[in-house]
């Protein structure tokens, strides 16, 4: 449960169902909407220009020992089973533990409309409980270390930036991910641009390969794409810009046809895909160690991980069809 008595939230900001399993901070304003579960510090819906942008499953569970599927969960320290392939739970303890609400921000230079939501996890909380304990996985947390995820929805775009601080006197090598799940109207239906030529590793086919043509969605898809550069989806008259910062591969999943059906918590396979700013693998992260001062509190070192994700609006309204003039 989060402790809001210490916060009084702005006007644009709500807690719902607090102590609940399905306990949520909902930032919303005139450009957009952004809603951050504190189990799994996961961001679970994002409207802007008046459609959801994001997919969660309507039969996503809320539990201790679930990680909610769909949304933006959190991968920290590891993803799957990690480097050696032997850890668990599968992605690491950051989207299973508890994160507390941290703080806010609003009134940004670039974007006067922009809000946005702050948590925490790990040692040196800001509000004092790690929200490891119980946490399956725990133990394999990087000791003098914490996350926080900050979650900023503006006037087209929705930025989510993951920094891992170090307080320690030793770098901390870990992977992080962004598992971003896309709300799309069928997911046979989509492209995604600006991958084609570029090399792959195909985790269903176990073997390496270079992008060439569509991609072909239906089929189970779980590729690791050896980029970092913005991509666009495009699904019908919709477009998305989904970049990345501080990232080393895109990974894009769909569990497809056959695989779909046969999970429980996957409600309807075709209406996502996933987009994946990761760093991962041989490109995994490195937290620099503390910064030690003569006098005063040392500094942390820290990295970021950063998704964000842009609606192209000129682009949307491009595809419309113009109205027939009346007579």
């Amino acid at each position: 449960m989060s402790e809001t008595e210490d916060f009084q939230l702005p006007e644009w900001a709500r807690l719902i169902d607090a102590g609940m399993p399905r306990e949520r901070y909902l930032a919303a304003t005139a450009a957009g909407e952004v809603t951050v579960h504190t189990h799994g510090g996961q961001v679970t819906s994002w409207r802007c220009h008046g459609r959801e942008r994001l997919w969660l499953s309507t039969t996503a569970e809320y539990a201790a020992d679930k990680a909610i599927r769909g949304g933006i969960p959190v991968i920290y320290p590891w993803f799957g089973g990690g480097p050696d392939g032997q850890r668990k739970p599968a992605h690491g303890p950051a989207r299973l533990a508890q994160w507390e609400l941290a703080g806010w921000g609003f009134d940004y230079d670039d974007d006067p409309e922009a809000v946005d939501l702050e948590f925490a996890l790990g040692e040196r909380n800001p509000r004092g409980s790690s929200g490891l304990d119980g946490v399956a996985g725990a133990e394999g947390w990087p000791p003098g270390t914490r996350a926080d995820l900050q979650a900023r929805t503006g006037r087209d775009s929705l930025r989510v930036v993951l920094t891992l601080f170090n307080y320690t006197e030793e770098p901390v090598r870990c992977e992080a991910a962004l598992h971003t799940y896309l709300a799309v109207s069928d997911v046979e239906a989509i492209t995604i641009e600006r991958l084609d030529g570029v090399s792959y590793h195909d985790k269903v086919a176990g073997r390496d390969a270079v992008q060439s043509g569509a991609i072909p969605f239906g089929e189970e898809i779980d590729r690791i794409y050896a980029t970092s550069e913005p991509v666009i989806l495009r699904d019908n008259d919709h477009a998305l810009r989904v970049g990345s910062e501080g990232a080393t591969h895109t990974v894009v999943w769909n569990p497809g046809r056959e695989k779909g059906p046969t999970m429980a918590d996957v409600s309807d396979w075709r209406g996502f895909v996933c987009i994946e700013a990761a760093a991962i693998g041989p490109g995994a992260l490195t937290i620099p160690p503390r910064i030690l001062r003569d006098a005063g509190r040392d500094l942390p070192g820290f990295v970021q991980l950063v998704q964000e994700l842009t609606v192209l609006v000129t682009s949307e309204r491009a595809a419309r069809p113009r109205p027939e003039p009346t007579r």
